[in-house]
């Protein structure tokens, strides 16, 4: 690891990173909780590196990245994806504890194409739903009261309440050392404060782990992470004998846990191609040689597109996510009909890599209007809600119809539409399907999917 310095208005920025970035690995960013520095991931520094390109840094205000004037989170997400750009590193994998789940979701509202996994370790969500006003008038108290601690003792309290191993214990008091008490108080205060500035709902679109020491304490970060976790639809992974800093009370059982985080995250590019779509892992079928014998084992599928090439490849992947073979298709929706040799146990689940591979999408379809649900026929420009067969009973999607000319009640009609809001949709519809026009809960037409447009 070499120390590196990014120059910026507010002041210079401390970095560490790996010596040679190898553009054939993944890299973590490391970012640690408030008032502490890098040295909180020493032991994920001394595990990773060499697996992955590593980078850790002291935090805009923290440890060497001081004097730093006006700290916000706006500015901590700007140096964090210019450190990435100043080492052409087109994204990363941000763990971040506490504080630094807070940096990494203010990186994912301004820069989400920067950050391929999230690891929140002992850290709380965006979101103005999480926090109620008594919260967020707390929050906003923590610098004058820190203040009425006598040095000393707000040190020990500090350190004692967020960990539970003496090594662990000793390293906070260290990291806290480089602070007299006016600096620790304040960073406490703009840590917090900054933060309700910054909070604000945001789409996390990219692979999610959330961690949690058993014997957290802090605040209301166990409740917070039980609703983050409902939400997103994730578990939490539990640290046994560890408190807030769970990756410095128990790094041996962090440090497994955020290896399988890696090896889950499928790459960007097989063979010198974007992928779009994936499968997780599974039994997608074989590949035989001519005598009949198993050759290799499709454990995942990808739909991939080169540059400059407007068709779909269909890769079929071994264990290690290796290209055994392909297919080439027209379309991303035939990629998505391959199914093994006798497999009838249905669809196959595809993830979408980004939300922006349907942004030039729409659909040709097939739409009657009842006469009994509205009083006028619509045109283009209609914004009602949709129910799929099969798919969103309970949670209607918004569509918008780019082309409409109704010209009478109970009658099939030509249109194109597209979704309104969540792209990814496109991949879990297809051609021949039934959906319902909702307008809020009345039924006020139905339609048919013919096929799926590029504009």
């Amino acid at each position: 690891m070499i120390e590196k310095i990014l120059e910026t208005e507010s002041g210079n920025v401390h970095y560490w990173i790996s010596d040679q970035i190898d553009c054939g690995r993944r890299t973590i960013f490391f970012l640690h909780g408030l008032t502490a520095s890098h040295d909180l991931f020493v032991k994920q520094i001394e595990y990773f590196e060499g697996k992955y390109n590593v980078i850790a840094w002291d935090a805009p205000a923290h440890g060497a990245s001081r004097p730093y004037k006006d700290f916000s989170y706006e500015k901590a997400a700007i140096a964090a994806a210019e450190i990435l750009s100043e080492n052409k590193v087109d994204g990363a994998v941000f763990v971040g504890q506490s504080m630094g789940g807070f940096i990494s979701q203010s990186v994912i509202k301004r820069f989400p194409e920067l950050v391929k996994g999230f690891v929140s370790i002992d850290s709380t969500p965006f979101g103005e739903k999480y926090y109620s006003k008594s919260d967020k008038w707390w929050l906003r108290q923590i610098e004058w009261m820190s203040n009425l601690y006598p040095d000393k003792s707000l040190r020990k309290a500090v350190a004692k309440q967020i960990t539970r191993t003496e090594r662990s214990y000793q390293n906070m008091l260290q990291m806290h050392s480089y602070y007299d008490k006016k600096e620790l108080c304040h960073l406490l205060g703009i840590g917090f404060a900054g933060f309700l500035e910054d909070n604000s709902d945001i789409k996390i679109n990219c692979p999610v782990m959330l961690i949690v020491g058993e014997e957290e304490s802090t605040g209301k970060v166990k409740q917070y992470n039980a609703q983050w976790a409902e939400d997103l639809g994730v578990p939490i992974t539990w640290i046994k004998g560890a408190a807030h800093n769970s990756n410095d009370d128990q790094p041996e059982l962090v440090n497994e846990q955020i290896e399988k985080f890696m090896e889950q995250i499928f790459p960007d590019i097989l063979d010198n191609a974007k992928v779009l779509f994936y499968t997780p892992k599974g039994d997608y079928g074989n590949l035989f040689y001519d005598d009949g014998t198993v050759a290799a084992h499709f454990e995942y599928l990808a739909i991939c597109k080169y540059e400059k090439d407007n068709s779909f490849y269909l890769f079929m992947c071994n264990e290690n996510r290796e290209v055994e073979t392909d297919e080439l298709w027209p379309s991303i929706e035939e990629c998505m009909r391959y199914r093994p040799a006798g497999d009838n146990s249905g669809d196959i689940k595809w993830l979408s890599k980004t939300d922006d591979t349907y942004s030039n999408y729409m659909m040709a379809v097939e739409v009657t209007f009842f006469s009994g649900g509205r009083k006028t026929l619509p045109a283009a420009g209609y914004r009602p809600d949709s129910v799929f067969e099969g798919y969103n009973e309970s949670d209607p999607w918004g569509i918008y119809f780019v082309e409409l000319e109704a010209d009478s009640f109970d009658k099939p009609m030509p249109a194109k539409i597209r979704f309104s809001m969540q792209t990814y949709h496109y991949h879990q519809v297809k051609v021949g399907q039934h959906f319902t026009i909702m307008e809020g809960p009345v039924k006020v037409g139905e339609g048919r999917i013919v096929e799926f447009l590029i504009d």
